[in-house]
């Protein structure tokens, strides 16, 4: 089969350390294994047709226009995920013009269900789609509506219901409703908004803000464009920040800061942030920040990397910190 060379790290609310990892011919046999298990077709949708022999020469024709990935929580391999083009002619008459894909996650091993390792994989594709290969549109569709509980993580990661068509039950006879999601990059990037109130926020120079993040994504960044207008400085949201010892600390925005810095920007709005928080993983990156020499945001222009240098270099070490995890 076609591989690729995307690697992405992530974590459930409970911290099992998850990896996406590029599915190779070696993990054929264990995902054949998977799809002998009816209950492995959770997070699939579903094909009465599918038979488990068929699995090597459906992920051959598959990974020729997808991207096929090994789900590993804790480092074990207990799934798999796709995101491929929709091509189908309803789609493409429907979409014309727009890059539309689509998601398939299956969660091949029983003791891994129902631990929310589904909503994160969602979130991981969903991030992976629109950020790092420039999707503008998801769409999921095929999902009974009797699988409730697969719907709910798709609303929950930001998917709406775009359509129901009934359809007619061989085993019982009852009629229930295929469902459709969909969600935008557009949608995507709202989702992710902080809206500040006015009377919090206020402004400080770059220079005098000292980072928490070593290394900018590139793929990041070029993606906040898509909303980043530098003419407009209200359609930047205000950025949370920590004083420390006398220092303003950047908790979270470095991206919004690049793109400040790269447009001429001498400040962004900020708020302070309230809530308590543990600010020893934000001190131990402080300092990782001054041992290279970062000591302002205005100097992070100059650690702007590849996304999968990003993922690796960064990401990575900040999931391993969060889960307690050896595994990635």
């Amino acid at each position: 089969m076609k591989s690729h060379s995307y690697m992405m790290y992530g974590s459930t609310r409970s911290d099992i350390a998850l990896v996406l990892r590029p599915m190779t011919d070696d993990d054929i046999p264990t995902v054949q294994r998977w799809n002998q298990d009816p209950r492995a077709f959770y997070w699939r949708h579903q094909n009465p047709n599918f038979k488990p022999e068929h699995t090597r020469v459906l992920f051959n024709k598959l990974s020729a226009d997808a991207y096929c990935f090994i789900i590993e929580a804790n480092g074990k391999p207990i799934g798999e995920t796709f995101l491929v083009t929709s091509s189908a002619p309803e789609m493409v008459a429907r979409y014309a013009g727009y890059d539309v894909r689509c998601i398939n996650v299956m969660i091949g091993e029983r003791d891994y269900l129902r631990q929310g390792i589904g909503r994160a994989v969602i979130g991981m594709m969903t991030y992976f789609a629109f950020v790092w290969i420039g999707a503008e549109v998801i769409n999921i569709a095929g999902i009974q509506s009797s699988s409730q509980s697969i719907i709910d993580a798709f609303v929950a990661t930001g998917y709406k219901v775009c359509r129901k068509e009934p359809i007619a039950s061989l085993e019982d006879q009852r009629v229930r409703m295929m469902v459709e999601l969909e969600q935008s990059y557009r949608e995507y990037i709202e989702r992710h908004r902080k809206r500040i109130p006015k009377r919090e926020v206020f402004t400080l120079s770059l220079e005098k803000l000292q980072p928490s993040q070593l290394y900018i994504s590139r793929a990041r960044l070029d993606f906040a464009r898509k909303w980043f207008i530098p003419s407009q400085r209200d359609c930047m949201d205000a950025c949370p920040v920590k004083k420390i010892n006398n220092q303003w600390i950047l908790l979270d925005g470095h991206v919004r800061a690049t793109l400040a810095d790269q447009a001429g920007w001498l400040a962004i709005p900020l708020y302070e942030h309230q809530q308590e928080i543990d600010l020893e993983p934000y001190l131990a990156d402080v300092k990782l920040c001054e041992e290279a020499g970062v000591f302002n945001a205005s100097e992070l222009i100059n650690r702007i990397v590849p996304h999968k240098e990003y993922e690796e270099r960064w990401r990575k070490r900040v999931i391993e910190r969060k889960t307690g995890s050896r595994y990635l």
